[in-house]
């Protein structure tokens, strides 16, 4: 079917802001569509407003537009919203890898549809842990032992999104079946974390030597998300154990309060009772009996002194435990919020200290080098100028930026070369 390219709107799951085309994609398709033309094999479908939507090849047709084409030849099927996802999925794999962004495209599309009703309920397996379950829309998992109230249509796991995707790997080595590879609980990790306040899209880019922003790698991508849900599962862990130590306390400083306040009245009721038979006594000129009395009054408002500053001195003890309870707790959110700046000073550390070690690839790198037979001295001595170059950017740039002493040295130092000159 003939179509105008500014018609055809993109895949209704694809996140175009989150997931941008890639421009050099864009300008390769620029060349051959130049060259060979637009091919006419790009798949749409129309949906229920009768407009037309790409299952895929969004890069062709923004190259296509690009080109300073109108209109081409489109394929119109009448495409499920799980086929749209799974046409979307199979297009990033193609031309993004298993990219960061694209695989957390893929995931959200998957729950966003679950949550509407667009694509079949999966089937929860009754033995499957019920920590492991999200219930879309969201993507923390369940925490809540009782899933009675929970709408079992929006279930999930991470398996169920890899197989839907068709992205499963085998068990490991001695079980039988499937699971989730790495990367799709990756991308659930993040998702689930940027909803409780731990992830950004900005965490998702990285930069180069030269400075220039990239994408993270799938490797680095499974690291960072595990990092930081450990961190976040024991902060939770933490927080919820001091939140019963705390009542714990709070009960027992109640039962205090409570007790102190029964042997007040206690002792209140029991003294003006002993006034009362002393007043009695003396009515009846029994004053024997009336000293008698007076004496035991004494007694017993000297215990009752007694138990008031027992009962104080408890609810002092327990009132001084509670506020060092709620210190230490305050000290460890401190800790908590320094968890990210720990977590990127032991990543740096690991891997310069990485760089130095036998470990190091480029050891062996440089080694084969200075052995490679024929070697020509300018080349040899443009390698060694290389790596001096490197280790004069280490010293001059790199270090100082952590040492700020250094850094104003270095400053004056050139400062005073500028004046020479």
């Amino acid at each position: 079917m003939k179509l105008k390219f500014k018609d055809v709107l993109p895949n209704p799951r694809r996140d175009l802001k989150r997931n941008p085309l890639k421009r050099e994609k864009i300008e390769e398709l620029v060349t051959s569509i130049n060259t060979t033309g637009f091919w006419d094999n790009v798949l749409t479908r129309k949906n229920k407003a009768g407009k037309y939507e790409l299952a895929y090849g969004h890069h062709r047709v923004q190259a296509a537009i690009e080109a300073g084409l109108e209109s081409a030849d489109f394929i119109v099927k009448d495409l499920s919203d799980a086929l749209m996802i799974q046409i979307m999925d199979n297009e990033n794999r193609e031309v993004y890898g298993s990219s960061p962004a694209s695989l957390i495209e893929s995931v959200r599309a998957v729950v966003e549809a679950l949550d509407e009703g667009s694509i079949p309920p999966f089937d929860i397996d009754p033995k499957t842990r019920k920590e492991v379950i999200h219930y879309a829309p969201s993507y923390v998992p369940n925490n809540d032992e009782d899933v009675s109230s929970k709408p079992s249509q929006k279930a999930y796991t991470a398996k169920h999104i890899a197989v839907f995707l068709g992205r499963t790997v085998p068990n490991e080595e001695g079980r039988e079946g499937v699971r989730a590879p790495d990367e799709i609980k990756a991308a659930l990790r993040a998702l689930g974390l940027k909803e409780l306040g731990h992830f950004s899209d900005s965490m998702l880019i990285t930069k180069d030597r030269t400075g220039s922003p990239k994408p993270i790698t799938t490797k680095e991508f499974v690291k960072i998300t595990g990092d930081i849900t450990r961190d976040v599962v024991k902060v939770q862990e933490r927080q919820g154990k001091t939140r019963q130590e705390l009542e714990t306390l709070r009960a027992e400083q109640l039962e205090i309060q409570a007790k102190a306040k029964a042997d007040k009245k206690s002792a209140d009721e029991a003294e003006k009772k002993r006034i009362k038979e002393i007043s009695a006594a003396r009515e009846e000129e029994n004053f024997k009996k009336a000293e008698a009395l007076a004496a035991k009054l004494k007694k017993e408002q000297e215990e009752r002194r007694n138990v008031e500053e027992r009962n104080k001195a408890a609810l002092k003890a327990f009132e001084e435990k509670l506020a060092q309870k709620k210190a230490w707790e305050a000290e460890q959110r401190i800790v908590d919020a320094y968890a990210p700046i720990r977590r990127d000073v032991e990543a740096f550390i690991s891997k310069y200290e990485t760089k130095i070690s036998e470990r190091n690839p480029e050891r062996e790198e440089i080694k084969s080098l200075a052995k490679r037979k024929g070697l020509r001295p300018e080349d040899l001595a443009r390698a060694q100028r290389a790596l001096r170059d490197y280790a004069n950017w280490l010293y001059d740039w790199a270090l100082p930026q952590l040492m700020p002493s250094l850094k104003a040295e270095q400053k004056q130092a050139v400062e005073k070369r500028k004046e020479k000159k």
